[in-house]
């Protein structure tokens, strides 16, 4: 790396600053830019016109509840008799009485 490349690097802005094409605006994703959060999506909006800047759509993130963890276990509980079951009698198959 020679000096020249070094000074490019640190002309260019970092990864999470956010620009606005309308007005010209830059700073930090999560400094001063309008967040605004619905239930579709989170939108970013320039702090100094307004202008959306951009939109990212949210995604439900199921969360374990009481009710899933019972079927969970529910489901669980009726596979394992099931095997054993079709394990007892493969055996009772196998074996000579």
């Amino acid at each position: 790396m020679n000096a020249t490349d070094s000074q490019r690097s640190s002309d260019a802005p970092a990864k999470a600053v956010l620009f606005c094409p309308d007005c010209g605006h830059q700073s930090r994703y999560d400094d001063e830019w309008r967040v605004v959060d619905a239930r579709a999506a989170t939108r970013y909006l320039c702090p100094s016109c307004g202008t959306e800047i951009a939109v990212r759509p949210r995604f439900e993130t199921p969360s374990l509840t009481a009710r899933s963890c019972r079927s969970l276990r529910e489901t669980w509980d009726a596979n394992v008799r099931l095997w054993q079951s079709v394990w007892q009698r493969s055996v009772r198959l196998c074996v000579p009485s």
